[in-house]
């Protein structure tokens, strides 16, 4: 108690109220520093999970569309060979398919899968149009329909696509950052 007294005698009671102050004013500023650090790395911590977000939505955007002209592609060509003259959808409608796929993989896609898939498009036509001319010609030259359905297996199916697919498949995989990509059939390597 004489301390304190002494203290309060020679004019303490300033320096301590001082003290006092400053202590209780830099608590204050640690806590305000503390409370803006927090919140400065929340939101930075928000911005990178939103960009990871946002990748991620844009792969999974190109690869539903690489898969979606991948398997609309390989069914013409399916039917083109294994089921000519009879095939699931009409030539027109399996090509429209094909033609609207191609629009999605155009809008998110790499330029070098837009490229691939244009090349699959345009061998999907052409098989699809050299199918046709060659069962017209057939119906114009065909003497009943039996002759002219043994003919219509004998046709050339699909010829460019098959090759086509392979090198749009190798190009999304790329673009996926798919491990095997470079090396599908056990090492493998498909060229164009």
């Amino acid at each position: 108690m004489a301390d304190i007294a002494q203290v309060l005698a020679t004019g303490g009671t300033t320096i301590v109220a001082g003290q006092v102050l400053a202590t209780g004013g830099t608590t204050i500023v640690a806590g305000a520093v503390g409370a803006g650090l927090t919140y400065l790395f929340a939101t930075l911590n928000r911005r990178h999970q939103e960009a990871r977000e946002d990748q991620t939505r844009w792969y999974e955007a190109r690869r539903e569309a690489y898969g979606a002209l991948l398997i609309t592609a390989s069914r013409v060509a399916r039917n083109l060979l294994d089921t000519p003259g009879k095939p699931e959808l009409s030539l027109g409608e399996m090509l429209d398919e094909v033609i609207a796929t191609l629009g999605a993989v155009r809008l998110v896609g790499s330029p070098s899968a837009r490229a691939a898939a244009e090349n699959l498009v345009v061998a999907v036509l052409a098989d699809a149009h050299a199918y046709g001319k060659n069962v017209r010609k057939l119906a114009e030259t065909s003497e009943d329909e039996e002759s002219w359905k043994e003919q219509l297996k004998g046709l050339p199916g699909a010829v460019h696509t098959p090759a086509a697919i392979r090198v749009f498949e190798e190009t999304a995989r790329r673009d996926l950052g798919h491990p095997s990509a470079g090396t599908l059939d056990g090492g493998k390597v498909h060229s164009a």
